[in-house]
């Protein structure tokens, strides 16, 4: 079990690792309180370096993606939401964006701009202000501008 401050707790599966970290601030640690994540600074920017797959987790891990995102001063993309997937694969001058909603209920992000072409919609709709409604389990696929850069 990792703690994360807030009482956020992850419970780990199939993939640990002890840090020995020699600099930096924990961030976390395992339940007999050696660092479980760390922070360190590297050159303009900060790593953070966990010894826990969140991904792999037996716990729903989105507090702590939160927490380690809110940490690093992230905001959320407009098209942020726990159960939205979002896809990007970048073109020259465009995107290819997979959407899915992995919930048994209607979901809706806002789009950061118009699509170009819209390929794969059942389920799906685009109101005029960028809004995206998918269906409950429902896949959306568009060319879409280019418009944030290349960062995922």
């Amino acid at each position: 079990m990792v703690t994360f401050p807030g009482d956020v707790r992850i419970r780990a599966s199939n993939w640990r690792i002890d840090l020995t970290p020699t600099s930096g601030e924990t961030l976390a640690t395992w339940q007999d309180g050696t660092p479980a994540a760390t922070s360190n600074f590297f050159g303009e920017g900060t790593v953070i370096t966990l010894g826990i797959s969140l991904s792999l987790s037996d716990d729903p891990a989105q507090k702590a993606f939160a927490w380690i995102t809110q940490r690093a001063g992230l905001e959320p993309r407009p098209w942020a939401h726990p159960a939205v997937w979002v896809r990007r694969r970048m073109g020259a001058g465009y995107e290819i964006w997979v959407v899915t909603n992995a919930s048994d209920k209607a979901q809706t992000i806002s789009l950061p701009a118009v699509p170009q072409d819209i390929w794969v919609d059942a389920e799906c709709r685009v109101n005029s202000s960028n809004r995206l409604t998918l269906n409950s389990n429902a896949v959306w696929v568009a060319r879409m501008p280019q418009v944030l850069g290349n960062e995922n």
